[in-house]
């Protein structure tokens, strides 16, 4: 069970921090604040790296939980480590199923 709670997290947390855009909003209004650009603001993991925010997300759920042992510690590491991939697989299936409505929306135009 805490095997497959740890993966949700993790595809949770990918998607908010890779995925969604709301990393460049967030880190925009820091730019904003502080009266600079945001190509010059310094990386802030773990809250702008995806694989840093599922490390520690999932390191704090096991945690909390009371679920701490050497097999969860690599469960999160594995996921920590599939961050990436993760999200790449995300903007896949995204893509894909954009590219597959504008297709079916061509296709309801000739008829």
């Amino acid at each position: 069970m805490i095997f497959r709670e740890i993966a949700f997290l993790a595809l949770t947390v990918v998607y908010i921090v890779d995925v969604s855009g709301f990393t460049q909003s967030w880190r925009a209004l820091v730019a904003r604040i502080i009266g600079t650009t945001e190509g010059r603001l310094r990386p802030l993991p773990p809250f702008d790296c995806g694989t840093c925010a599922v490390w520690w997300a999932c390191l704090v759920m096991v945690i909390c939980r009371g679920e701490l042992s050497m097999t969860t510690v690599v469960a999160c590491a594995l996921a920590s480590l599939l961050a990436q991939p993760a999200g790449q697989l995300m903007l896949l299936i995204r893509e894909g199923m954009l590219a597959l409505i504008g297709k079916c929306g061509q296709w309801m135009q000739r008829i």
